[in-house]
This record gives structure tokens, sequence and C-alpha cells, in this order.
């Protein structure tokens, strides 16, 4: 069964066996972070704070309206290390998904050969046409993730 190969290539998400694990490590090869992780700023005591600490800070603090722009390259390590993460989980609802249409598949036919066995007639073609309308939409959905991922293949060979 094609479902159980690849989720035998996808066995944990820390990145160390299986397909997702090896993405991860070469990515990690190919874009070492080279940047720490931004911290909290100290948040400014509330004014009716009477303790020793409000009392002894000194000079006044000023807070900013916004944000401070992240750097580009601050920027740039995060979203490699959202990346890692994306592909891991994606990979892994690729699996889930491509086991859920094998699901449905086995059901079908289980339903079908049921119904041959009891001798029942077949659903009214207004059904069959409904399933039909549904596993067209699945397909349709389903059909945007090709050129999805080669749009994404395209851009990481810039990164």
């Amino acid at each position: 069964m094609e479902t159980d190969h690849l989720q035998r290539q996808i066995t944990d998400h820390t990145g160390n066996r299986g397909l997702a694990g090896q993405l991860k490590e070469w990515f990690d090869t190919l874009f070492p972070q080279t940047s720490v992780r931004r911290t909290r700023r100290p948040q400014q005591p509330s004014a009716d704070s009477t303790s020793s600490a409000a009392i002894d800070s000194g000079g006044d603090t000023v807070e900013l309206a916004e944000e401070v722009p992240e750097s580009a390259l601050a920027r740039m390590t995060r979203l490699r290390a959202e990346l890692a993460s994306l592909v891991a989980s994606s990979t892994l609802n690729a699996v889930a998904v491509a086991g859920e249409i094998n699901q449905l598949l086995e059901t079908v036919e289980g339903a079908v050969r049921a119904r041959e066995a009891s001798g029942a007639p077949e659903e009214p073609a207004e059904v069959q046409k409904l399933y039909m309308r549904e596993f067209a939409e699945i397909k349709a959905d389903t059909g945007k993730i090709g050129p999805l991922l080669d749009k994404a293949a395209l851009a990481v060979m810039s990164l």
C-alpha cells in the first residue's frame, strides 16, 4: 500500500529519520541559522506600582507605539526555521490525505461488493451523480497541490 511506504519514510517530527529528516538535514546544512532568537522587551511597571524596583528605576522609559521593523536577516532566519517545520507538517498531511482517499476507495469498493452479494439494486442515478460531483471537487482541490509544490520547488532554489 502506497501510504504505508510513505508513512515509513516519515517516522518522527524531530528530523532524525525518514524523508522529513533528510529534508530538514539538507535545509539546515544549506541554510544554517545566523542569528539568535529575539527576546521580549521588558514591560514598563504600572503607574500605581510602589515597589522599590519601580521607585529605584530612575529615568523615564518610552514605549514605542509601533513595533520595531524586523531586519531582513532576522526575517530570513525566522522564515527558514518555519519552513523546515512546514515541510515536515505538509509531508505528514499529504500522507494523511492519501490514507483517507485510500480508505474512501476501499469503502466504496466494499459497499459495491456488499450490494452485489446481497442482490440489492444500485443507488439511484441522482445519488451516484452527487457522489461523482463530490469526488470531482476533491480531485480539483487536490489538483492544486502539484502546481503549488512546483512553485515552491522553484522558489526554494533561490533561497
